[in-house]
């Protein structure tokens, strides 16, 4: 994930299988506050198709540079059987590439 412009931020992500069906790669972008809370601005969705063993999808997003805190969540359906699981997030308090 890294910075685009003053006000957006830009991932690729990259999903790996056995390519056995198609599947449904999701990122969610979120804020958060100066309390923590945290706010989903958008959700981008993306299919994996069958007999692909590895993906790479590039996301774009629009954040607000009023928040301290912005990231996003990815998920796979159906959920990893091993590696990192079905989800992981990222956050960053600045505008720098975080991995």
């Amino acid at each position: 994930m890294s910075c685009d412009g003053p006000s957006a931020a830009a991932a690729s992500v990259t999903v790996r299988g056995d390519g056995a069906a198609d599947g449904t790669l999701t990122v969610s972008w979120f804020y958060a506050d100066a309390k923590g809370t945290t706010r989903v601005v958008a959700t981008q969705p993306a299919t994996v198709p069958a007999g692909r063993s590895s993906f790479t999808q590039g996301f774009k997003q629009e954040l607000s540079a009023r928040y301290p805190t912005w990231g996003l969540t990815v998920s796979t359906d159906p959920a990893a059987g091993r590696g990192q699981g079905s989800s992981r997030t990222l956050a960053s308090s600045s505008c720098a590439v975080i991995s």
